[in-house]
């Protein structure tokens, strides 16, 4: 992957000192990726000089000790001595670059995401595992497509057209639609959305919709109360029963905690446990617990060997984890990987099982 040489020319002048690092976006500098790169035994990069935000009155005392400035004052930096990383999430990384490149002129720096850190990071102490995991897939889109995510997160290429397949779990070129009078399994139902979708392509089938989120819950248990085959569950697919910490700062986003930090206590299910019949698919778009979830569902896929379609997004390492899990069932299931989104998120791993 000659990608992790073109990011090394980038970052080489931080690793020797030579310039200087800035970060943008102060609401995300403290928990995005670029901060444990600045600290610890072996930091990566250097510590920032300044954090830049469009709203710096909000960080008075800076953040652990470095200053938050005004967002104009990047027209003084100097490109020579300068590396702007963009602390921002992915979707937002444009809306920033927009702003240097239209009202503050830093046409001749060098910007990165800090989520290129990461992956820089990542596929350099595991890039013979990424290579190997490629070929495990299915077919060649899947093995080009894997490859050529990694490529673009590792040069900060945020926005790839190149990448997308449309329609994520069902009624795409891995799995056409769900069998009739099957059970579906859908964990992180959001609004609705895509198991409207799998109505639409067989309409005699059952759905089972965990969603933890209480704003979203409420949507869906109104959406289909007179509806036959429906049935809401508002707990969050897990490998133990009980209640955790959940985070629902961000709705989209919300998740399960692993510290005591959530603004909510959530119930917790394994899938196991229900005894669901005839489960033709599990779908898993539960905000980093996706290998949590899997593993509450073992005894499950074992007896249904449903067909699988799993999100990799939210943890780096999920896109090596996941695909070594379905592997290690036993199973005979074949893997593709698909990328349903032109940015980073909606990326799935997909299993479908020929029995021998």
């Amino acid at each position: 992957m000659k990608s992790i040489e073109v990011v090394s020319q980038i970052l080489s002048p931080l690793y020797s000192g030579d310039k200087e690092l800035v970060c943008l976006c102060a609401k995300n500098a403290r928990k995005s990726l670029l901060i444990p790169y600045c600290y610890g035994k072996q930091p990566v990069l250097p510590k920032p000089m300044s954090i830049y935000d469009i709203c710096p009155e909000n960080y008075r005392e800076g953040i652990d000790g470095i200053p938050v400035l005004p967002v104009a004052e990047l027209r003084q930096v100097q490109g020579n001595r300068t590396v702007i990383l963009i602390a921002a999430e992915d979707q937002l990384f444009y809306q920033y670059l927009g702003l240097l490149y239209n009202e503050l002129h830093c046409y001749y720096i060098p910007i990165l995401p800090c989520t290129a850190i990461e992956a820089y990071v990542y596929a350099s102490d595991h890039i013979q595992k990424i290579l190997s995991t490629a070929q495990h897939f299915q077919d060649l889109k899947s093995k080009e497509q894997y490859l050529d995510y990694w490529e673009s997160r590792i040069i900060g290429r945020v926005y790839d057209p190149m990448l997308y397949s449309g329609f994520p779990y069902w009624g795409n070129d891995v799995i056409q639609a769900p069998l009739e009078n099957s059970s579906i399994v859908l964990g992180g139902a959001y609004n609705g959305l895509h198991i409207d979708r799998a109505f639409a392509l067989t309409p005699y089938i059952k759905t089972f919709l965990f969603e933890p989120n209480p704003v979203f819950a409420s949507i869906l248990q109104k959406k289909y109360v007179e509806t036959t085959g429906v049935h809401v569950i508002p707990k969050a697919l897990y490998n133990t029963c009980g209640q955790l910490p959940f985070d629902n700062t961000d709705e989209l986003g919300a998740h399960i905690c692993t510290s005591d930090h959530g603004q909510c206590m959530v119930d917790t299910v394994k899938l196991d446990d229900l005894c669901i019949s005839d489960v033709s698919e599990i779908a898993l778009d539960v905000e980093g617990a996706e290998c949590a979830a899997l593993s509450g569902a073992i005894e499950t896929i074992h007896r249904c060997t449903p067909d699988l379609a799993i999100c990799a997004y939210h943890k780096i390492e999920d896109y090596i984890e996941i695909p070594h899990r379905i592997l290690n069932l036993g199973l005979n299931y074949q893997i593709y990987f698909r990328q349903h989104s032109c940015y980073y998120e909606e990326s799935v791993i997909y299993a479908v099982c020929h029995k021998k």
